[in-house]
């Protein structure tokens, strides 16, 4: 494949933003399948032919789908349609699949991991992230996983190791075995890393649920409840329980229950909970007395006419 053509033109003078709005038209997939890994593509005209890169012209296509419009197995009029209406914004999502083996997952949320657990985080009753058992002796564990942004919109699903993004996103990116996700310019919702055979890397995330908010980078996890008490976790690991880490209205427990594959433990090298001390309402009969800040002014006059929440 030739990087430069005849006018001089550069494939890698593609900009990020030219790339980002091809892979936004398409719905973050390939126009023809909706497959999520894949490249950019000059349509009409052909690269060799193009004096400039000219996103309204191009498309993105998958690996797979390019190699046959290279040997002209699909024709670039059929890619042409297809790029009308890409098969991902019908779907509502574009895919790929995480290849997982018939060995136990481990499981990374930030610097939290867990292996041996069917839950990694579950929220009540609704779970975050969680293994289901292979289907037949020999077959892969099954990965599943609902993720959602600062705003709790879903952003991206995994069933059974396919996952899937949200066409409504403002970004969808793959570089290598990355998925990055994005708010907007600079606000970054989601990375998460493979490696195959066993591993998953939840690397970023800044994610709401139920009025739960989860974040977490390379060496810090959080979580912060809708009273806003914190629990702030580094380089922790859990094994063999139902849940990793389960949080509903009651509270938060972390490595409860059994998943029937050992002895469950937990390795903690650092873990706090802060919690948000309870609001003080001052009594309504106080209002015209001194404020107990020691202002002199009356309390509805001074730190009385601010809401206490």
């Amino acid at each position: 494949m030739a990087n430069e053509n005849k006018y001089g033109l550069k494939r890698s003078d593609l900009t990020s933003e030219q790339k980002r709005q091809i892979r936004k038209n398409a719905g973050f997939g390939c126009v023809i399948c909706g497959n999520a890994i894949g490249e950019y593509e000059h349509i009409d005209p052909e690269f060799h032919e193009a004096r400039e890169h000219d996103v309204s012209k191009m498309a993105f296509l998958c690996i797979g789908c390019h190699g046959k419009v290279t040997r002209k197995i699909i024709s670039k009029d059929s890619v042409k349609r297809a790029a009308k209406h890409p098969a991902a914004l019908k779907k509502g999502f574009s895919f790929d699949a995480f290849d997982v083996s018939s060995d136990e997952p481990v499981l990374h949320f930030g610097p939290l991991s867990a292996v041996g657990c069917t839950y990694l985080i579950r929220v009540g009753e609704r779970p975050v992230l969680w293994i289901k058992e292979p289907e037949e002796e020999g077959g892969p564990f099954r990965l599943n996983a609902e993720m959602r942004n600062k705003d709790g919109l879903l952003i991206l699903s995994i069933i059974d190791n396919e996952w899937r993004a949200n066409i409504d996103s403002w970004d969808v990116e793959t570089v290598g075995p990355r998925i990055k996700i994005r708010n907007a310019k600079g606000d970054v919702a989601l990375i998460i890393k493979s490696e195959p055979p066993r591993t998953l890397k939840i690397e970023k995330l800044d994610m709401r649920m139920e009025g739960f908010r989860f974040q977490c980078d390379g060496d810090r996890f959080t979580i912060e409840t809708p009273t806003g008490d914190v629990l702030e976790a580094y380089e922790s690991e859990v094994g063999n329980c139902l849940d990793a880490i389960l949080v509903d209205e009651s509270g938060l427990v972390i490595g409860s229950g059994r998943s029937g594959k050992g002895t469950n433990y937990m390795k903690m090298k650092s873990l706090s909970f802060n919690a948000k001390p309870p609001a003080v309402r001052e009594p309504v009969g106080r209002r015209n007395a001194a404020c107990r800040c020691g202002s002199g002014r009356r309390y509805k006059h001074c730190c009385g006419q601010f809401p206490l929440y």
